[in-house]
């Protein structure tokens, strides 16, 4: 309010129709904003995560001279989705752009072979020989593992040095 003449106030501002009407479209603005923050985050929670990680491990052989261990090359996954990951395929990627990768059809333990369903938030580990890889890559440099899932994703992992050496 300010003073037009002579002791007269004249008022200057907004309606109360367009104070409610601010008020009505500040409210829809956050509602909308909270609609876009919940859809983002369900999107994100029920996007499927998978870690790859490739490692040299031994594996005990009680059946086979007499309790021995043999160095294999395993290939950890494991499911960070809310939702259960099928896997169907793995291999390890070329060392050399251009050069074919190594299809493996069948990783052991056989009985955990592939396809294979991970549960929510659990792991499973499968592996293959050293001389599988031999054959077709320098285990002296990088290798990188890949396998894709039941919804046409590639989950990769991290370039690593398998250091077996050539006794392996």
């Amino acid at each position: 309010m300010r003073a037009g003449g002579e002791g007269e106030m004249v008022r200057v501002g907004m309606s109360d129709v367009q104070v409610i009407t601010l008020a009505v479209a500040g409210y829809a603005a956050l509602v909308a904003t909270v609609g876009a923050a919940v859809q983002l985050a369900t999107y994100v929670g029920r996007r499927t995560k998978l870690e790859v990680r490739v490692s040299v491990r031994s594996i005990y052989q009680p059946l086979m001279l007499l309790g021995s261990t043999q160095a294999v090359v395993a290939v950890h996954l494991v499911n960070r989705s809310e939702h259960p990951v099928k896997v169907n395929m793995m291999w390890f990627c070329p060392q050399v752009e251009g050069e074919p990768s190594l299809l493996v059809p069948k990783p052991f333990p056989e009985k955990d072979s592939l396809p294979k369903e991970i549960p929510p938030r659990d792991s499973t580990m499968l592996w293959v020989l050293p001389d599988v890889l031999k054959a077709k890559f320098d285990l002296n440099r990088h290798v990188r593992a890949a396998v894709a899932t039941a919804d046409d994703r590639t989950f990769l992992s991290k370039k690593v040095r398998l250091r077996l050496g050539q006794d392996g």
